[in-house]
């Protein structure tokens, strides 16, 4: 994705600076992070501090407690998930988790199409997100993220969708393509899709339980992730930018 400036694509949402891992890469990174003897890092004025936690950081936006979202109404968020044991977590696991801001008392979402999601209050702003392989004996984590502070809120109507879908480019193209849909809605969200750059929108994955996933995607240039009711309205729009290659 280096023809592809990360600024501007996380600029899109502030559910942002969002990474993955797969397996090796994640367990090495949360065994960096045991190994790192610091204090507590200062709320961060910005999503971007260069330091090493905040690779593993997404996220953004302030936002109501669980008990407050779902009195929310049409874009409230009804799934309250199941608390993890604290036992049911490795210690580096743990430490990874606190460093990163999620407050104790994790909670399973749910399963869709072999990802787990979990939540947890943030230490500093509204939520913190995980996800990871599903089906394991012990939760395992690609995804880690916390929200940051802002003007739109997830669930809201400004805000109905807290989408984490990867994204890659192609070395030379200015094109952003989705590999594959993935995060999580509003009670008012029954799909999400891609918007391609033609206007049209495909690869539409149903919302259970406020979770959504979808299996790889064709590689077709993408202008948007969009959150759909059930009748095919179009609730919100998260733009996918690029820069011009250069």
């Amino acid at each position: 994705m280096s023809t592809i400036s990360m600024r501007r694509l996380t600029a899109a949402d502030p559910l942002d600076g969002k990474t993955e891992f797969d397996r090796p890469t994640a367990e090495a990174l949360l065994k960096q992070i045991m190994n790192t003897q610091r204090p507590p890092a200062p709320a961060p004025r910005g999503w971007r501090t260069g330091k090493l936690i905040l690779v593993a950081v997404a996220l953004a936006v302030a936002v109501p407690s669980l008990a407050v979202a779902r009195a929310a109404g049409l874009f409230g968020f009804g799934n309250s998930g199941v608390v993890v044991p604290q036992a049911a977590l490795a210690l580096d696991q743990v430490a990874a988790l606190q460093e990163v801001g999620f407050a104790p008392g994790i909670r399973h979402l749910g399963d869709r199409a072999g990802v787990a999601f979990y939540v947890s209050r943030g230490t500093r702003h509204g939520l913190c997100f995980a996800t990871g392989p599903a089906g394991g004996q012990q939760p395992s984590f690609a995804f880690l993220g916390c929200q940051r502070a802002g003007a739109d809120v997830f669930p809201s109507d400004v805000r109905p969708i807290a989408d984490f879908s990867p994204l890659r480019g192609r070395l030379g193209s200015s094109a952003v393509y989705v590999q594959r849909l993935e995060g999580v809605a509003a009670d008012g969200v029954a799909s999400v899709g891609v918007l391609a750059e033609n206007g049209e929108v495909s690869a539409a994955v149903r919302v259970v339980n406020n979770l959504y996933v979808s299996s790889s995607l064709p590689e077709v240039p993408a202008k948007g992730i969009v959150a759909l009711s059930a009748d095919g309205r179009t609730l919100f729009t998260k733009p996918l930018e690029s820069d011009t290659p250069g």
